[in-house]
């Protein structure tokens, strides 16, 4: 008898310290403006993909909630698309966004500049640490296995020049669009890549590069939070000179900090240990 009532409270002590876990990290996180917008500045073809907005033929090729992917030939430009994009919730609420690529061009001559940015907002301002530390990286991307490598790769006479941002006031750049192909008029393409007024540079000189073997990574303190939320904002400026393809990945990201219980989590923590606390009396 008093072993089968030990089972049950063991069991229900395990159940008590999930919930109160639980209860401490999750996060409230809308993923609605978490979008991507693939531009041709030369013809003004441009496609924005909204998170889990219709399919590969339409946007967001990827069911996962945290995902963006898209995949083909691009808007009947002379390019080569295959993006894997993510916005994850540390722990704490502060964010990581990361937008993987290969982007091609498919013909020897006619190649130009083609540009990606990446967005999202919501962030959780009050769980970043005071002078927190924030992180920016540049590497590789392997398309066929969806992974990150150390370098990227440039194609002969390829360049890549990447910015990412902190929007302080969680404010993002408009594209213009909600979802789909669109010719994108000149201000639109402008504001595409402009930071917006609140932003603060996790790169603060975009690295630009032109041979291959490419990385750099950033660290700056950005403390001037305005709001209870922030965004974040990638791009990446693909030039070609030629055919040849570009792989590469973006990252922002702020390490997390320790969360404090909630009184919530604070009141299921103490019920499991003093339901751990009669098991052993029992026991005695």
């Amino acid at each position: 008898m008093t072993k089968g009532l030990g089972t049950r409270i063991t069991v229900l002590f395990f159940l008590l310290m999930t919930l109160s876990l639980l209860s401490v990290t999750a996060q409230a996180y809308d993923l609605s403006d978490f979008r991507l917008i693939i531009v041709d500045p030369s013809s003004g073809a441009a496609r924005v993909v909204t998170n889990n907005i219709g399919n590969i033929l339409t946007g967001d090729g990827n069911a996962a909630a945290d995902t963006i992917s898209f995949s083909g030939h691009f808007e009947g430009t002379n390019y080569s698309v295959s993006i894997n994009a993510t916005s994850r919730i540390n722990t704490d609420g502060t964010g990581a966004l990361t937008l993987s690529g290969q982007v091609g061009c498919n013909v020897s001559t006619g190649c130009g500049q083609i540009t990606l940015m990446l967005e999202d907002d919501g962030y959780n301002t009050a769980a970043v640490a005071p002078n927190a530390t924030f992180v920016a990286a540049l590497e590789g991307y392997d398309s066929v296995h969806n992974t990150i490598m150390g370098t990227g790769v440039l194609p002969t006479g390829g360049t890549i020049g990447v910015q990412s941002w902190i929007g302080t006031a969680n404010s993002e750049p408009s594209f213009g669009a909600t979802n789909g192909a669109f010719t994108a008029t000149p201000s639109v393409i402008t504001t595409a890549e402009t930071i917006p007024a609140d932003g603060q540079a996790e790169f603060g000189v975009a690295p630009q590069f032109s041979t291959t073997g490419f990385s750099a990574t950033s660290s700056p303190v950005l403390p001037n939070f305005s709001g209870p939320s922030y965004s974040e904002i990638l791009q990446a400026n693909l030039g070609f000179s030629a055919g040849g393809s570009t792989n590469f990945t973006l990252t922002a990201a702020n390490p997390p900090v320790a969360s404090v219980p909630e009184p919530a989590s604070l009141f299921l923590l103490g019920s499991a240990l003093l339901g751990l606390g009669v098991f052993r009396k029992n026991r005695i």
